[in-house]
């Protein structure tokens, strides 16, 4: 099988959603053959660093000058002619006309859940480009139940077209730590204690 991913947005700082693409394509590409659409920004912004590691894993790679152009034309062309099955797309718009199944992949809806954190003229573009995407698509992914009870309750749509696919776990957990009889390098962290994950957004606490 072959999947197509637009992954113009790797080229920016790696976002939680940009890593997440990073990662999928990572596994994806050992599983198909991957194909990545990119819309290329200035060289100066671009993430060297992760698009060089991708070039070395997929199999096709199609750079084109990132604007409207590229969106709606050359986006939509390149992926109908380099003859994927699948185009999955993980954030934003859905380039019209691509001729192929389309998968789209929702991970939260937090601007509706929490409306006083978002512009309300963001919340309704963002509504708008999510009730056309998953018009367009032949499939839904959502990262959790929440997530997909969301989708039902603030876009009002079928549940039945959503599926859901928890994120995955990387290989860098699975490894067991190794024994060691040497003590802490920090004392605070020698007895029990809490881990957790958030940030300075309120909605992610």
């Amino acid at each position: 099988m072959k999947v197509g991913y637009d992954i113009t947005l790797l080229q920016q700082q790696m976002t939680g959603v940009a890593e997440y693409e990073y990662n999928l394509l990572t596994e994806m590409s050992s599983l198909c053959e991957c194909h990545c659409y990119m819309g290329k920004y200035a060289s100066d912004q671009a993430n060297k660093e992760y698009l060089d590691r991708l070039k070395c894993r997929t199999a096709g790679w199609h750079a084109f000058p990132y604007g409207r152009i590229w969106k709606n034309i050359v986006l939509p062309a390149s992926v109908r002619l380099s003859g994927i099955d699948v185009f999955h797309c993980v954030s934003g718009d859905i380039p019209q006309s691509v001729g192929r199944r389309v998968v789209y992949t929702i991970h939260d809806l937090a601007p509706f859940r929490v409306p006083h954190e978002y512009p309300e003229v963001d919340t309704e573009e963002l509504r708008l480009t999510l009730l056309r995407a998953i018009n367009t698509a032949d499939q839904v992914i959502a990262d959790s139940a929440s997530t997909k009870t969301d989708i039902s309750e603030f876009l009002d749509v079928d549940g039945g077209k959503v599926t859901v696919v928890p994120l995955g776990v990387s290989k860098a957990f699975t490894t067991p730590a190794k024994d060691s009889a040497e003590p802490p390098l920090n004392p605070l962290i020698a007895g029990p204690y809490i881990l957790t994950s958030g940030a300075h957004h309120r909605r992610k606490n």
